[in-house]
């Protein structure tokens, strides 16, 4: 076999993998899929500004709110009631917080009573990881690691190997340790089809803060890009708001 002869050979056959290539990558551009969400609420400092109440405003459980305390709760209600119920519409919602469930229930009820009727009515589970696993040797910086890994095999794991779906799982909190979570459990072989994000909000803030934290995601969550595909797209590093989303599509861009 002469070299015009071998050239014209590699020359097809390189064609014909480049044709078999944008085929396949357009059927795969072109596939219709279904995605399936769970988004992970944190709670202290990401629904309440737990440490704004207990160590600035040195509020305890049974204090007399103040009048003008009273009315940035209420404020800070309808903006988490309504970042709450966007994330409803969106796929299943759950909180998982470090703290037990006894005082996520007296808090909310007694600072934010409105945000709690409507996590009660509208049935959003709640998992304390601290009532869940304080009497086990699972360090307690890895609570939320085994409480995701649980959840997410609980609620995706008939979607997990089925092609024909897209599994998104979104972590929103103030703390590291859901974002550990959600990178550890993106590094699992088993969740490699997965995309994986993770929505810092700042450390905590004060009830202002929070308030303006809230309108800012609600805002990325109505979108002119976010519409029935939400957080489909990366979230700029620097928004304009004092807050931090990170990015962890997959995880493996990091």
């Amino acid at each position: 076999m002469n070299n015009d002869t071998i050239n014209y050979k590699l020359r097809n056959d390189n064609k014909y993998i480049e044709n078999k290539n944008m085929k396949e990558n357009k059927l795969i551009k072109n596939k219709q899929y279904i995605y399936k969400k769970l988004i992970v609420f944190d709670y202290d400092d990401t629904i309440l500004p737990t440490s704004w109440i207990t160590v600035k405003m040195k509020l305890g459980l049974f204090d007399m709110i103040p009048k003008h305390i009273r009315q940035l709760f209420n404020k800070l209600s309808n903006v988490v009631i309504n970042t709450l119920s966007l994330c409803l519409t969106q796929g299943k919602l759950v909180i998982v917080t470090n703290a037990s469930l006894e005082w996520l229930i007296n808090s909310a009820k007694n600072y934010i009573p409105l945000v709690w009727s409507f996590i009660v009515h509208n049935n959003i589970r709640i998992v304390s990881a601290r009532d869940t696993l304080v009497n086990t040797f699972v360090d307690p910086k890895d609570w939320k690691k085994v409480i995701f890994h649980q959840i997410i095999n609980e609620l995706l794991s008939p979607y997990l190997y089925n092609t024909s779906f897209i599994c998104f799982i979104y972590s929103v909190g103030d703390g590291n340790d859901e974002r550990n979570a959600c990178f550890f459990i993106s590094q699992l072989n088993q969740y490699s089809s997965c995309i994986f994000k993770s929505l810092k909000f700042l450390p905590e803030p004060t009830c202002q803060k929070l308030i303006a934290e809230h309108e800012l995601f609600s805002y990325f969550m109505n979108g002119t890009n976010n519409s029935p595909k939400m957080w489909n797209y990366n979230v700029p590093e620097s928004p304009p708001f004092p807050i931090n989303f990170k990015d962890r599509n997959s995880v493996k861009n990091l």
